[in-house]
């Protein structure tokens, strides 16, 4: 029987001219160890949703997150926008993650589970208040009330009020607009509410229903407009038609800016 001696590979072969496997290089285990106690991280792509609602942005969004989960990401859906985005998933929220934050309720109450790996949370409520006591985006996802572990990725519905918590992470903003002239007016004056902050990112039109050629066309009357409300970058994010287009918007936001939120460490069983 071959054996492990002393950390090292067991030999192949007879006890005779038995060949050894190559030991791994020292930096290779510092390495290995490096992953296994680095703290985890999330990343976190920051929505600004227009306050006037429309159900088609909403479907939209909705299929939007479901994309990025069925690419493999473990996608949160942090809805701190008034577009009550459960109801587009036949949920009813009950609770919201301030509720789970003050010890109200349990978190897996406040969550809503829509298949393996994708969920939503309802947290406007959260991010009011967070809002009002000048806190951070991250002080909220790294709260051990806050089920962020588990997920790659999080996906922060927001409105203009809620801008000044990603001050300490800047990200690029994707903005979705719907082709029609309500809901372009709402995305410019979402952009407008933002206004003059040194520590955004940059925006990314996200258009949603419409082909790439009109979307530039739309994304260049929108940048020069809004240009006069905000010094951040006004950028084409992603254009979809349909819905199977909603895979191209996920490898679209590949590229932005995203920010990136260490969360607590879990304890640890050996």
């Amino acid at each position: 029987m071959l054996e492990a001696v002393a950390g090292r590979p067991p030999a192949v072969g007879g006890a005779t001219g038995a060949i050894r496997g190559p030991h791994p290089e020292p930096r290779d285990q510092a390495a290995g160890l490096r992953r296994l106690f680095a703290r985890p991280s999330l990343r976190v792509l920051p929505v600004l949703v227009p306050a006037a609602r429309c159900p088609q942005r909403n479907a939209w969004l909705a299929r939007l997150a479901r994309a990025f989960a069925a690419a493999g990401e473990r996608t949160l859906v942090l809805d701190a926008s008034r577009s009550q985005l459960a109801t587009t998933f036949g949920l009813k929220a009950r609770f919201d993650l301030l509720h789970a934050l003050r010890g109200d309720c349990g978190i897996e109450q406040a969550r809503l589970q829509i298949d393996h790996g994708f969920a939503l949370l309802p947290a406007a409520r959260a991010f009011d208040d967070a809002a009002r006591r000048n806190a951070q985006l991250a002080e909220l996802i790294a709260a051990r009330a806050c089920p962020a572990h588990g997920f790659d990725l999080a996906i922060a519905l927001i409105d203009a009020a809620h801008v000044a918590l990603l001050a300490e992470t800047p990200a690029e903003i994707a903005v979705p607009v719907a082709p029609n002239a309500r809901d372009v007016a709402a995305a410019l004056d979402a952009v407008r509410k933002c206004g003059q902050r040194a520590d955004i990112a940059g925006f990314r039109w996200l258009f949603l229903g419409i082909d790439e050629a009109a979307a530039a066309t739309l994304a260049r009357r929108l940048a020069a407009t809004a240009q006069t409300w905000t010094a951040a970058p006004l950028r084409f994010g992603a254009a979809a038609r349909a819905a199977r287009d909603a895979a191209r918007i996920v490898h679209a936001a590949a590229g932005w800016g995203a920010a990136r939120v260490e969360l607590p460490e879990e304890e640890r069983t050996f």
